[in-house]
């Protein structure tokens, strides 16, 4: 049953690690866009 529970949890837990990494690089880009229309 242990087993069964990790392979849940592991997609899981490997799709929260890809979510939070898109929104970190989709917070980065618009930081950046807004600086590049600060100083435009």
């Amino acid at each position: 049953m242990a087993w069964l529970q990790l392979r849940m949890v592991t997609p899981l837990s490997a799709g929260t690690v890809a979510t939070v990494g898109v929104f970190s690089i989709v917070i980065k880009v618009n930081n950046s866009a807004c600086l590049l229309l600060v100083l435009l």
